[in-house]
């Protein structure tokens, strides 16, 4: 049996080029996205995670539909997809 796994949001902060960065995180629960953000390249504990903020997909995040994946703000409002280089 096929179960509909519904994705959820929260916000918070990562560390990257030793800034801390908004961010915005989509996944289907608190240790899929901990997986996630460590498939990308953080390195993140579930405790560490309880730091983000649910259910929030950020003010910046307006118009942008919530889909598995890290979303980061390099410039103030500006959010942008991350994608391991």
């Amino acid at each position: 049996m096929i179960r509909n796994r519904k994705l959820k949001v929260w916000n918070g902060l990562v560390w990257l080029n030793r800034k801390q960065i908004s961010s915005s995180i989509c996944a289907y629960s608190q240790k899929d996205a901990v997986n996630l953000l460590n498939e990308l390249g953080f390195s993140f504990t579930l405790g560490e995670f309880r730091d983000y903020w649910p259910p929030c997909w950020g003010n910046s995040m307006d118009g942008i539909e919530p889909e598995r994946g890290l979303w980061i703000e390099m410039e103030r409002g500006k959010p942008e997809r991350f994608v391991r280089a």
